[in-house]
């Protein structure tokens, strides 16, 4: 299977190769919230397209290389209320974007949660992919 950058020719276009320059264009650094995408190459060669993109550089550490936690990272209160303001500025960003589908939300809501699907569920605009995002900051003092 091809990484996200990194797809057939024909396949080179749509919601995985276009996140980066679409979050960019509407919402920007999110006020300091994200890295600034600086810039985009896209190259294709023998039948593969491929994109490179550039971001500003961070200075905190990064929390986790995995999506996956292992261990509890001990995050200030502080760090919680950031990351709730972020999410915050980008749930009033229009889009036509989906991250995931009703249809998903209907079979999975009862499978994890063992409820059945609300009625008329909320929905807004999000990062349909922060557990794939390295998330930064110190964590709390112990």
């Amino acid at each position: 299977m091809a990484a996200p950058g990194d797809r057939p020719e024909d396949k080179a276009t749509g919601k995985l190769l276009e996140g980066a320059v679409a979050a960019q264009q509407a919402r920007g650094d999110l006020d300091g919230s994200r890295p600034a995408l600086l810039g985009v190459h896209d190259e294709t060669e023998d039948g593969t397209a491929y994109r490179a993109e550039l971001s500003a550089g961070v200075d905190e550490a990064i929390l986790s290389f995995d999506p996956v936690l292992h261990e509890d990272l001990r995050l200030s209160d502080s760090w919680w209320a950031e990351l709730a303001s972020a999410l915050d500025k980008l749930s009033v960003t229009a889009t036509d974007r989906v991250a995931v589908r009703t249809q998903y939300m209907e079979r999975a809501i009862p499978q994890f949660v063992g409820i059945p699907m609300p009625d008329a569920p909320c929905w807004s605009t999000a990062h349909g992919d922060l557990h794939w995002t390295n998330l930064t900051a110190p964590p709390a003092d112990p």
